[in-house]
């Protein structure tokens, strides 16, 4: 007994068909499923940077949508901000556009704009949480080297202690 992929039709250049066939003999009788999934193309894209097909959804996409829970403590128009679910510093924050981009290298002309406000709201943020003055940082990964883990675009925002440099192990600095 196993399933076994039986066909992609491709309906259009916007959305496909997966069919699975499953097949059960038995002495007494004979069972055929087919399990019938269509998805929509657009709701994935190449990224060139990975060299994977990816959907478009992500976690971040998903807490825009209130589909799953986030301890939300800033929103706008085109912002979002909540805390980190694995913090690295006592205030960790991550603060995203809710527009999909998915890395720094997909910021242009049209969508820059989003990028200044995730900084004027982690100036907002150091005023109201009392860290303007001792000093914060604020980060934004791009790629798998750069380490990004999720492609649409975020600035983590770190404060509540002193940062020391460089910010990353001694085992992956690696010369150039």
């Amino acid at each position: 007994i196993f399933p076994a992929l039986t066909d992609i039709l491709i309906n259009s250049a916007a959305a496909a068909v997966i069919n699975i066939g499953l097949r059960i003999k038995t002495p007494l009788f004979v069972l055929s499923l087919t399990l019938q999934t269509k998805f929509v193309i657009s709701d994935f894209k190449f990224n060139p940077y990975t060299e994977t097909i990816m959907s478009t959804e992500t976690i971040f996409t998903k807490i825009i949508n209130r589909e799953i829970p986030a301890d939300i403590i800033y929103e706008d128009d085109t912002t979002l901000a909540f805390k980190d679910i694995n913090p690295q510093a006592p205030f960790h924050v991550l603060i995203i556009p809710k527009k999909a981009i998915a890395t720094i290298n997909d910021i242009n002309s049209e969508n820059s704009h989003l990028v200044g406000n995730l900084y004027e709201v982690a100036a907002k943020l150091a005023k109201q949480f009392n860290f303007s003055d001792d000093g914060y940082r604020v980060v934004m990964n791009c790629n798998k080297h750069g380490g990004q883990t999720v492609y649409h675009i975020h600035l983590h925002m770190l404060a509540g202690k002193e940062m020391g440099w460089p910010p990353y192990q001694e085992a992956k600095k690696l010369k150039i």
